[in-house]
């Protein structure tokens, strides 16, 4: 009767609980086995970079590029630069270069910078990098009011309300994967003007993502089509492309895109858990 009944008690407290963290275990490492499988597997396909690409164009935006040949009435009228890393910087000064080409080419819009507070520093720096390249000072108004994007755009969203003509349209520069996250928060903020995503995309020959090939045709330069601006990339990089072994390239593109990617979707749901989106 003991024996049985210390069996019975071992099955109970001891050989059943492991038994069920056994199966726990087991089932854990079976999901995240697949999945891990799965992203080794993705990394041999497209899907990365048009996923990256998806955040870049955001639905409820129209391409930047959408805007050559535009009439005079779809002309934006304003041009929405968020500031990025910092100057010098490599987000910083890529999303100023595009945006100093936007307002180059529509010398009508204001320019407004989003820069975090705690950035004020920087300020100048951001000011003296679009004076370089063509847009005066008293086009740019900085909004300097939040350290995250959510309240970045909610600064925006107020100026835009009342310092801008009713009807007229916004240039969103940003980094390719951020795009998704500024025009969503600006939706939610109650912003209906039209929006046109313009993704920063670096345009060196060492860039592991080829840009949308609207974009190729350079807001600063504004080639003339984007057959020669293709073209010339094309040349450019024949020779650094040669060298490379193309399945290694897409892998290294892929795990650059998939890093980003999965770095925004958990910026995202974050966003969504906090009911900024």
């Amino acid at each position: 009767m003991g024996a049985a009944t210390g069996g019975t008690a071992w099955r109970r407290w001891v050989a059943g609980p492991l038994a069920w963290a056994w199966r726990l275990v087991a089932g854990a490492v079976f999901v995240l086995g697949t999945l891990a499988l799965t992203a080794v597997v993705l990394q041999f396909t497209e899907v990365p970079e048009r996923a990256l690409s998806w955040l870049a164009n955001p639905p409820t935006t129209e391409r930047y590029g959408a805007l050559e040949g535009a009439s005079e009435g779809e002309v934006p009228g304003a041009v929405l630069l968020l500031a990025g890393s910092g100057i010098p910087g490599e987000t910083g000064l890529i999303r100023v270069w595009h945006a100093a080409g936007v307002a180059r080419r529509f010398s009508e819009a204001r320019v407004y910078l989003a820069l975090p507070s705690a950035a004020d520093g920087a300020r100048e720096a951001y000011l003296r990098e679009l004076d370089v390249r063509g847009v005066e000072r008293w086009r740019v108004t900085v909004l300097g009011e939040g350290n995250d994007t959510y309240h970045q755009a909610e600064a925006a969203a107020k100026v835009f309300s009342t310092g801008l003509e009713r009807g007229a349209g916004v240039v969103v520069v940003t980094s390719p994967e951020h795009e998704y996250r500024v025009v969503a928060c600006l939706r939610r903020l109650g912003v209906t003007r039209r929006l046109w995503a313009c993704p920063a995309y670096s345009k060196s020959l060492d860039d592991l993502h080829g840009a949308e090939p609207e974009m190729r045709i350079s807001p600063a330069t504004l080639e003339p089509s984007v057959a020669e601006a293709e073209a010339v990339a094309e040349d450019a990089g024949e020779a650094v492309r040669a060298g490379r072994n193309q399945g290694a390239d897409r892998v290294r593109r892929n795990l650059d895109a998939s890093q980003r990617v999965l770095d925004e979707l958990l910026a995202l749901a974050a966003y969504r858990f906090r009911g900024w989106l």
